[in-house]
């Protein structure tokens, strides 16, 4: 499990471009940071765009604000702490 000490280091921690394989899916990491509106405030979260596109929930925007750009549901954030 990935363990961060600051939201900032998110972005260190699993560079844009990153592949990734969460619960025995691939994905690439499209955005590494904060979201707003979402609990707790600082809680590090990752914008991936997966290869199997049923996985996805939307587009890489999130309560409004586009975070990132990908093909329509092929995107899911992840809370960075649960899902690693």
């Amino acid at each position: 499990m990935a363990s961060l000490s600051e939201p900032s280091s998110t972005s260190a921690t699993f560079p844009l471009g990153s592949r990734l394989c969460v619960g025995g899916q691939r994905c690439t990491v499209l955005f590494a940071g904060l979201l707003s509106g979402t609990t707790p405030a600082d809680a590090p979260w990752l914008g991936v765009e997966w290869d199997d596109p049923t996985r996805g929930k939307h587009d890489g925007s999130h309560g409004g604000v586009r975070y990132f750009r990908c093909l329509c549901v092929h995107a899911l954030s992840l809370n960075v702490d649960e899902a690693f």
